[in-house]
């Protein structure tokens, strides 16, 4: 409730257009099927866990409810707002499908929450789950790097993920995968003042979902990924279609929240 709450009741404000967006792959092919709504809000296209094999997702009480990313044999980040208050008893983990129904189900032996996270404001937006046996890597089952810490994010990103948590929404039931260009936190420390801290990162607007603006909604699902590493998870987007309502996420290089992940987990 807090979550959407918060969101509801901020505004958003225009800026300049900005260069064209790309992927860590080639220009052309990770603009492949991307529709663009405005100069600065992308929609989802379909991607596939053998070009994603670090995403999973969760249930919860046997209800879909967010994504996470792995990032070690037995390690799985995901955003606080998802973790929060969540006991490894109600996690239904699945790995290895492009499909968030589908694939092998991972047993968890651990959630965790940034001890700092701060819900009304969602600092510090990261948690992490411990698997009880040591996943086995397989072509679409396998990790990805941490940024370094400090690293600047800056630049184009790939959006993957499912996009929509929680159970009162109709999330995707494939991965998907979109693009977005990191502005300036200044961005978003004008659109959402009491949102943005050192721990957060800004970018343009995107819709992990389908083509139809209908279909629309803010989403709190998802990762950013560049150079071969998870750099950011989001926290929210934008109002859907809106070139001037920016999207907000958990830098993972910001130093308060790389050193939580170091100091327990070593990656």
């Amino acid at each position: 409730m807090w979550f959407w709450l918060s969101v509801c009741v901020l505004s958003a404000v225009g800026w300049a257009d900005s260069e064209a967006i790309s992927s860590q792959h080639s220009a052309a092919e990770g603009r492949k099927g991307v529709k663009l709504i405005d100069s600065r809000s992308s929609t989802g296209v379909e991607g596939t866990i053998e070009d994603q094999p670090y995403q999973v997702s969760f249930k919860i009480d046997n209800t879909y409810y967010c994504g996470g990313i792995i990032i070690g044999e037995k390690d799985i980040v995901a955003p606080a707002h998802c973790t929060y208050g969540v006991s490894p008893e109600q996690v239904v983990l699945r790995a290895g499908s492009t499909f968030r129904h589908n694939g092998l189900i991972i047993p968890i032996a651990e959630v965790v929450t940034h001890p700092d996270y701060n819900e009304p404001a969602f600092d510090k937006d990261v948690g992490y789950m411990i698997t009880a046996e040591p996943i086995v890597f397989t072509k679409t089952i396998q990790p990805i790097a941490l940024p370094p810490r400090s690293r600047a994010l800056a630049g184009d990103v790939v959006i993957v993920g499912w996009g929509r948590r929680g159970e009162a929404v109709d999330a995707p039931s494939r991965v998907m995968k979109t693009l977005a260009h990191m502005y300036d936190s200044m961005k978003c420390q004008i659109a959402y003042p009491t949102l943005m801290t050192r721990n957060k990162a800004c970018s343009s607007n995107f819709h992990l979902g389908g083509e139809e603006l209908e279909d629309c909604q803010r989403e709190t699902d998802g990762a950013a990924i560049q150079d071969g590493m998870v750099v950011a998870l989001v926290t929210f987007t934008g109002v859907c279609g809106h070139e001037s309502s920016p999207s907000l996420f958990a830098d993972l290089a910001a130093p308060e929240i790389r050193d939580f992940l170091h100091d327990n987990l070593g990656v």
